[in-house]
């Protein structure tokens, strides 16, 4: 009946899904030339990405408009792990002379100080951040239609994927996956008085998650702080470690509101809330042995289990909930030569109590389902998220806009407390800094090259909460081009 305990435990592998995805964050922020070359856009959104940022931004943009830009996020990564327990993950040291995790013959041995010698860095690494906008005014509907301004933009507000060595020992915490978020967005921005706009947007996102990684069967049967026995030792021998396949798909409706006013000349204050939504992701998860004889006889592992009575899921169902959005800034125009901001934004995180997840089973297979969405339903322990920036903009011809250079820098805090992180946080905390240029073409033409770098924060884990635990020590920083060309007609 110990084989019960291998069924719970890759569910268990399963779960740390949901919180790292979470983990930094559900949503990219980095899109328009103003955002990323000086972090600060809030007060006077300028672009068409207005509709993603503070959609009364929209206002200000009359005519007719068409906008495409692209980020890449890359990604450099060095990571020094605690070395896992040697008789619970064994196959990290089957080829240590003797039984020596100190060995060098190892394929990763083990330091002094208890961490693998050997930094493990992502084989691959990337995000990628496409936007497309078309917007028109509604002057052809009467003299008053100029004040309102409409606007729809296909984008991807989340797109990062990580892949790390499938032998590393990082392989039980994440082997790699990717997440996906596409979004439809529609906007209206209305022009109340000259100095005070309002407006909204309502998105259509379809989300994507793929994820694997390993399972040591032994640490599976053995109890925490005990002793592997025979069982354990002959089902690791049997079946190898366990490869853990996941994909999730859902979709869901999202909405923004905004606001931007001009108080006094040169002094613009822009507010927007975005609300919260649930994604709740459905897909298949897989099981598949990883020693020759359950790779050559796949029923091999639920051949296993069904001796004991019991089935694997064929399924999970996870609910991830995406906190309320606040944030605001300022823009203040110093001279006809510079302007300055400053943006915070505000991720409620902290507000979410609980996570539920659904494990779903064939109903024409027999066994017992040993787990239900009561007993998998979590609570959650996540921090207030939130980031800041400022930056500057110089334009060298004054009113003349044909050239401008922006510098920002910004602050990122991750709402992932440090004894639940995982390897696949896609957004530590970090700070950023940044450059761009935007110049005029042929009058209608605006040309936008940006780049920022993210200082990623040393971490220290130390007690992590995790299973398997993820103590590291880390090191990292991610290069982010971006271009952006806006075709204005008015």
């Amino acid at each position: 009946m110990r084989l019960t305990t291998l069924s719970l435990l890759a569910l268990t592998t399963i779960l740390v899904i949901p919180e790292t995805v979470l983990a930094g964050g559900f949503t990219q922020t980095t899109f328009g030339s103003r955002r990323n070359g000086m972090h600060a856009n809030l007060g006077n959104p300028d672009d068409l990405t207005a509709l993603f940022h503070n959609p009364a931004g929209l206002a200000y943009q009359p005519g007719i408009r068409v906008h495409l830009s692209a980020s890449l996020a890359l990604t450099e990564q060095s990571i020094q792990m605690k070395a896992h327990d040697q008789q619970r993950f064994p196959e990290i040291y089957k080829n240590c002379d003797g039984g020596d995790w100190t060995s060098p013959s190892c394929d990763y041995p083990v330091g002094k100080d208890g961490y693998y010698l050997d930094s493990i860095e992502p084989e691959k690494a990337i995000g990628g951040l496409p936007y497309i906008g078309l917007s028109t005014d509604l002057s052809f509907l009467g003299p008053g239609g100029r004040d309102f301004v409409v606007a729809m933009a296909i984008t991807a507000p989340l797109f990062m994927g990580a892949y790390l060595p499938e032998e590393a020992p990082t392989a039980y915490n994440l082997i790699g996956g990717y997440f996906l978020v596409l979004s439809t967005t529609v906007g209206v921005a209305w022009k109340a008085h000259p100095k005070f706009s309002l407006g909204g947007s309502i998105s259509y996102n379809h989300m994507r998650i793929s994820l694997g990684q390993k399972l040591s069967v032994v640490d599976a049967l053995t109890p925490k702080g005990g002793t592997p026995d025979a069982l354990a030792t002959f089902a690791q021998n049997t079946l190898g470690d366990i490869m853990m396949d996941y994909s999730g798909v859902d979709h869901g409706v999202g909405w923004a509101l905004g606001i931007l006013a001009q108080p006094i000349k040169g002094f613009r204050v822009g507010l927007a809330y975005s609300g919260a939504m649930h994604a709740y992701f459905e897909g298949p998860v897989t099981f598949t042995g990883q020693s020759e004889n359950a790779k050559k006889d796949p029923s091999l592992l639920p051949s296993a289990l069904a001796m004991a009575g019991y089935k694997l899921p064929t399924g999970l169902e996870i609910e991830i909930p995406i906190p309320h959005n606040i944030q605001g800034g300022i823009n203040i125009q110093l001279s006809p030569h510079l302007e300055v901001g400053f943006d915070v934004r505000l991720w409620l995180y902290n507000l979410i109590e609980k996570q539920k997840l659904v494990p779903v089973y064939d109903p024409s297979a027999p066994g017992k389902e040993p787990l239900t969405e009561e007993g998998l339903t979590r609570d959650k322990d996540f921090n207030l998220s939130y980031q800041i920036g400022g930056g500057l903009m110089f334009r060298p011809f004054g009113h003349d806009d044909r050239l401008q250079i922006m510098f920002g820098i910004g602050y990122d805090h991750s709402p992932t407390p440090g004894k639940s992180f995982t390897l696949d946080n896609a957004a530590s905390t970090h700070t950023k800094i940044s450059l761009g240029l935007r110049w005029r073409m042929f009058d209608r033409w605006r040309m936008s090259a940006t780049y920022f770098i993210n200082l990623l924060q040393p971490l220290n884990i130390q007690h992590s909460q995790t299973n398997p635990q993820t103590n590291v020590r880390a090191t990292g920083l991610s290069h982010s081009p971006g271009l952006e060309v806006e075709y204005v007609y008015d």
